[in-house]
């Protein structure tokens, strides 16, 4: 008898997922990236001393912050067992 092309897969190697791991990165960063998009607008309006006038950087910043924050929102939320939800195993 030939052998068989594809290998049976057991149902732990699907229930093994990294999705606390990526949940914790994704909490990290979204705090990282506030602290320090915050901390260079304090820094900013100690510099210059009073509020400071907005250039093109400051709209990329912002641009920057809210596609980071949309990226790790959308990895949250895609770690919730959606890895273990799309395959079945009968």
């Amino acid at each position: 008898m030939a052998p068989s092309s594809s290998a049976a897969v057991s149902p732990e190697y699907f229930n093994a997922t990294n999705s606390t791991e990526l949940r914790i990165t994704c909490i990290v960063f979204l705090i990282l990236n506030t602290i320090f998009v915050a901390l260079r607008y304090v820094a900013r309006y100690y510099h210059q001393n009073g509020i400071p006038s907005l250039g093109w950087d400051d709209v990329f910043i912002w641009l920057g912050w809210i596609f980071c924050q949309a990226v790790a929102i959308g990895g949250i939320t895609k770690s919730r067992n959606s890895f273990n939800n799309s395959f079945h195993i009968s």
